[in-house]
């Protein structure tokens, strides 16, 4: 395609474009009044295209990036991550040392939360003593609803993936768990959300 319309195309457009010494705009309406509207096609046509120029602008940075060692977006540890940082690395890190621990026939509480694995129990005592901040959040009054002003409520997640709207269900938390499942946010989308793309919007 490329071979038999594409390059044969640009061709004659640089070629006429060079003749006739007009622009885009005015060039196709003087060689024939059927070609009037093609002039503006075209030029919106290139603005879509310098749009996805941008996007391979990010592509190359992105791969630039990742020819390093460490991937930026592996882990936690960033100064723009927050505490909903879910690092799959950092979380399988986590499991091996809970799984070693119960093979060791060691009793443990050892939990994903806060942007790594917590295992010191004055920490967990923390956790233990603010539960509403760290396991609480919304959800919809009604689940069928599907737009986008549906009545929310408070709720409390009594599990990685339930989040429990009734009174005193944050009495039912016996054993502190990793950080819900629906709260994380990939430690590569807070990345690229917070560290690529407000650079490349700067520009």
């Amino acid at each position: 395609m490329l071979a038999i319309i594409g390059i044969p195309t640009f061709l004659l457009e640089l070629k006429i474009g060079q003749y006739s010494a007009m622009g885009p705009v005015t060039l196709y309406s003087h060689l024939s009044p059927l070609f009037k509207g093609l002039g503006f096609v075209n030029f919106i046509s290139q603005c879509f295209v310098s749009l996805l120029q941008h996007d391979h602008r990010l592509d190359h940075l992105l791969l630039l990036r990742s020819l390093t060692s460490e991937l930026p977006w592996q882990y936690c540890h960033n100064d723009y991550n927050d505490q909903v940082c879910f690092s799959f690395s950092g979380y399988k890190d986590c499991e091996a040392l809970r799984l070693n621990q119960t093979a060791a026939g060691i009793e443990n509480n050892i939990i994903y939360l806060n942007r790594t694995c917590i295992q010191d129990p004055a920490v967990l005592s923390l956790v233990r003593n603010d539960l509403q901040s760290w396991y609480g959040s919304e959800k919809k009054k009604n689940e069928s609803c599907e737009a986008d002003d549906c009545e929310m409520v408070k709720c409390i997640y009594t599990n990685t993936t339930f989040c429990d709207a009734t009174d005193g269900a944050m009495s039912s938390i016996t054993k502190l768990f990793d950080i819900p499942v629906k709260l994380r946010k990939s430690s590569s989308g807070q990345y690229l959300t917070k560290s690529v793309l407000p650079g490349i919007c700067e520009h």
